[in-house]
């Protein structure tokens, strides 16, 4: 088990954010939460957002924010990403130029050109995200849940050596779908995710 100072890369990312938030609360345990963002407007909100909740519960999590990654990982046990290049604009047109050309995608998250554009936009924030890691807390539990996942996790395995953690929530999202579509509890059904 891990320590239990954790860093929160992109935690202007209010959705991720408060859920994961809400997980470190529930778990109950005292935790040391570090939340990084650089745009400090988003920051702030996220953090007002964390302190509201943990203050609600009275939960035994001490907050800290910077917009600088190098003040908040040094010592860090688990680093978890949640960011995102580009934004929504970007985002936006990752499907919409793709779609001009008769290429229809739902998300543009991981494959066709919407998911090549967003890897070439991230990939080198996250190999330098990576070197961080490797200078400030070698031994910190890489986690990563930005997308897309898998060529995140590749190019930082090629190109630094360090282990990292890919980690989705579509397939339990997914299996909640069919269950609802083949009108079953979706606690009877199963699945294998790799």
């Amino acid at each position: 088990m891990p320590g239990n100072k954790v860093v929160l890369i992109g935690a202007g990312s209010v959705v991720f954010t408060r859920e994961l938030i809400a997980d470190f609360i529930a778990d109950g345990r005292e935790w040391e939460l570090r939340l990084v963002d650089i745009n400090k407007e988003n920051l702030e909100v996220a953090y007002g957002l964390a302190d509201r909740m943990v203050k609600m519960k009275s939960a035994p999590i001490e907050l800290k924010m910077s917009t600088e990654r190098s003040e908040m990982l040094p010592a860090a046990d688990v680093v978890i990403t949640v960011l995102d290049v580009g934004g929504r604009r970007a985002w936006e047109a990752d499907i919409q130029i793709p779609r001009k050309y008769g290429i229809y995608m739902p998300v543009a998250d991981t494959t066709t050109p919407g998911g090549f554009a967003r890897s070439l936009r991230i990939i080198p924030t996250m190999i330098a995200i990576a070197q961080d890691i490797k200078r400030y807390c070698p031994n910190a539990l890489f986690l990563n849940y930005c997308n897309p996942m898998a060529a995140i996790v590749r190019a930082i395995n090629r190109e630094e050596q360090i282990p990292v953690y890919g980690l989705c929530h579509g397939v339990p999202n997914a299996a909640k779908y069919f269950a609802h579509f083949l009108e079953v509890d979706v606690n009877d059904c199963e699945w294998l995710a790799v």
